[in-house]
């Protein structure tokens, strides 16, 4: 029972960040497609029209930061 209350507790502590957030930077790390916040968060920033930028880190150590649409952020959720 405390895991659930921690966990809507986070959700909705993340839906106030995204709602005071001009974008929201989803970071492609292992697991961010399987993780339920993430993608809670994802369609909450969708939902309010947020900027999405994704965060991935390049082989040579350098992160890139790329801005996506709604539409190209649901489909990599797919795959």
């Amino acid at each position: 029972p405390s895991h659930d209350m921690e966990s809507r507790e986070w959700i909705a502590h993340g839906r106030e960040m995204i709602g005071i957030c001009a974008s929201v930077f989803v970071l492609m790390i292992d697991g961010w497609k399987r993780s339920i916040g993430v993608q809670t968060e994802i369609k909450h920033a969708i939902k309010l029209r947020k900027i999405i930028k994704t965060v991935d880190l390049e082989s040579g150590g350098q992160w890139r930061i790329t801005p996506v649409t709604p539409e190209q952020i649901t489909e990599m959720a797919r795959k």
